[in-house]
């Protein structure tokens, strides 16, 4: 594993700041260079940076003062996002969408209020720790 950003985000309860340390599992990635060299890396990485941006700004822009009429996109995005961070080694990323997805197909509405905006913070993290690995790839 290799610990390339810290961040600080929202804990699960009651809203208290907590240090989540953005892992990437380098194997994953050695996965894909297998397959099709660094060059390939390289573009998911880019590939996974334009859409982080996207989804970064509707996850951030949510209204989750009535989440029941967004439980559809959030439940999409969290999606993406699990799929995404799998094949890119972002573990963290992973583990949070997975939780904001479930949350959302089970609607608990009072649990997305917290970890919501705790998949952002841990999103934004993970594309700036992707950022300093891409480097690497250039």
């Amino acid at each position: 594993m290799y610990t390339a950003w810290e961040a600080w985000v929202l804990s699960q309860d009651g809203g208290k700041m907590k240090k989540v340390d953005i892992s990437i599992d380098t194997e994953a990635l050695k996965k894909i260079e297998a397959i099709g060299g660094r060059t390939l890396v390289a573009k998911m990485i880019d590939v996974f940076l334009i859409g982080a941006v996207d989804k970064h700004q509707k996850l951030s822009s949510l209204n989750l003062q009535e989440p029941d009429s967004m439980l559809h996109e959030i439940e999409m995005i969290s999606h993406t996002l699990k799929s995404s961070a799998a094949y890119l080694g972002l573990n963290e990323l992973g583990r949070q969408s997975h939780l904001v997805e479930m949350q959302s197909t089970e609607k608990k509405v009072d649990a997305l209020q917290v970890s919501v905006p705790t998949l952002a913070a841990t999103l934004q993290a993970s594309v700036e720790a992707l950022k300093q690995l891409r480097k690497a790839y250039s």
